[in-house]
């Protein structure tokens, strides 16, 4: 989370006046709070829940540290991302499906090692952005899913 705070800090400032986004950075800020980030971000296609090439790959990469049981003790927690083209309930949702479909893959590809109840997926949409939305580039950049750890209660 201590690597992150620069991220957060300009996406809490940025939506200091839209209470959406101030009430989904607010989840996304508790649910991170003492957890930490896996390094990887898988990306997806603009408008769809569609992982890219290398998004494929690292969803294995994670699952064979899933399986050499790296993740033991901890909650999986999926989170979705968008650019910030369209409406904030759109992206809300297309973030959410792009979480879920992650959540979905883990869960098939780790049966017997992660637990339904373990792997949580939130939408986030355009909030937290990695890229800059005002270029091709920054707007493919945002469109991503974070896995993060956090210890079981």
């Amino acid at each position: 989370m201590q690597q992150q705070g620069a991220r957060l800090l300009s996406a809490v400032l940025a939506t200091a006046d839209d209470s959406v986004s101030r009430s989904v950075m607010r989840d996304y800020l508790t649910e991170t709070s003492n957890a930490r980030r896996v390094s990887t971000s898988l990306r997806f296609l603009s408008g769809q829940a569609v992982l890219d090439n290398k998004a494929v790959e690292d969803i294995s990469r994670i699952s064979e540290i899933v399986r050499a049981n790296e993740y033991e003790g901890y909650e999986v927690l999926v989170f979705g991302f968008s650019d910030s083209h369209g409406k904030i309930s759109a992206n809300l949702a297309l973030s959410k499906r792009r979480a879920e479909d992650v959540r979905k893959i883990l869960l098939n590809e780790n049966s017997g090692y992660l637990d339904l109840t373990n792997v949580r997926s939130y939408g986030i949409g355009p909030i937290a952005p990695v890229g800059c939305n005002t270029s091709a580039d920054g707007r493919q950049r945002n469109r991503r899913v974070e896995i993060w750890l956090r210890p079981k209660a």
